[in-house]
């Protein structure tokens, strides 16, 4: 999409290989997805923005609760409930810093490379407002 808009999509008959074996192990694969998976996209660096923002809001809601437990029953929280809400605040917010400091990280990518971050589809103009410009 950066290079061209015309854009159309070809039937291609696939057949087996006539000879020899693929190069490709798995773990080629996998290192081939994720270079596809993260070279020409902000998305996984978002994801994990929306990871914290869930795994903060778990340790605010186990928060509330545990504190609630304590003042209902009177009664120490167990262990395992006041663990789980310090570890997932912190992993939650930890991961929205991480997330963020990505972002950041990416941008600054897109920029040096000279790719735009977004394109102008349609400039509208307004021919009355163009007769009141001084």
């Amino acid at each position: 999409m950066q290079i061209t808009q015309r854009i159309d999509s070809l039937t291609v008959r696939h057949l087996p290989r006539a000879e020899g074996r693929s190069n490709y192990t798995l773990r080629r694969l996998i290192r081939l997805w994720l270079n596809l998976a993260t070279s020409f996209s902000l998305a996984p660096l978002r994801l994990a923005i929306f990871a914290g923002v869930a795994m903060a809001t778990a340790g605010m809601v186990g928060a509330v609760a545990t504190i609630a437990e304590a003042l209902i029953t009177r009664d120490t929280p167990s262990g395992w409930a006041s663990t789980m809400t310090v570890i997932l605040l912190v992993s939650g917010v930890q991961s929205m810093m991480l997330g963020i400091i990505g972002e950041y990280v990416g941008r600054t990518f897109l920029s040096a490379n000279g790719k735009p971050q977004g394109t102008v589809r349609n400039v509208l103009r307004n021919t009355a407002a163009e007769h009141y410009r001084l």
